[in-house]
């Protein structure tokens, strides 16, 4: 999933009649900061202290289900109470829905070409043109939401993003291009020996 200065959400509160299922979250390697701060490209081209990146699983999207109270529940005025014609509703009714603490998931990346814009698929990257999950989530969000339980069926295939841990990458590098080179050669010698062995004892003749 791609965002850009994503917040987090706080789910605090409880409320029996509203069930939380977090969707996405934050990566094992998470840091926050504080606004107002200054941001600048040069930053681009510093390596981030590792140690600074602290935290882990910050909820991004949370699915929200059951009965909400009215916003305007304790707030009416006393004349709209005791009309007996208009009956005040606290409470919804069993809905559902999804909050996503970063707008630029649902937003595309222009790019520019002189005088011309062409908007890029939903989820790519301007610049490395990679592809994320940022449209399938929300085509499923949206199924879910109006309870297309059908095409919800029709889509149970799940979209995995494969994202290589780059400190894993740094630190196993040498034993994992050890064993991709040395691996194959060692196994190739190994049957080599093996089929010579097995060759030998089947045509060799014992002496009478």
């Amino acid at each position: 999933m791609k965002g850009e200065f994503i917040n987090y959400i706080d789910t605090v509160g409880f409320d029996k009649n509203v069930r939380k299922r977090i969707l996405l979250s934050t990566s094992p390697y998470t840091r926050t900061l504080s606004p107002p701060f200054m941001i600048s490209l040069r930053e681009a081209e510093i390596t981030p202290d590792e140690r600074s990146f602290n935290k882990s699983g910050l909820p991004v999207a949370v699915l929200l289900e059951g009965r909400f109270p009215s916003a305007f529940r304790n707030r009416s005025t006393v004349n709209l109470l005791k009309d007996s014609k208009i009956k005040v509703k606290t409470e919804s009714t069993a809905t559902k829905m999804i909050v996503v603490a970063d707008g630029d998931i649902i937003r595309n990346e222009v790019n520019r070409t002189g005088p011309t814009e062409m908007p890029l698929t939903l989820g790519q990257d301007r610049y490395t043109k990679e592809m994320f999950g940022n449209r399938d989530f929300l085509i499923n969000c949206l199924n879910y939401l109006v309870d297309d339980n059908g095409i919800m069926e029709l889509r149970s295939r799940e979209l995995k993003l494969r994202i290589l841990n780059s400190k894993v990458i740094r630190e196993e590098k040498f034993k994992w291009q050890l064993i991709n080179v040395a691996g194959p050669v060692m196994i190739i010698i190994l049957a080599g020996i093996i089929y010579n062995w097995l060759r030998r004892r089947k045509y060799t003749k014992s002496p009478i």
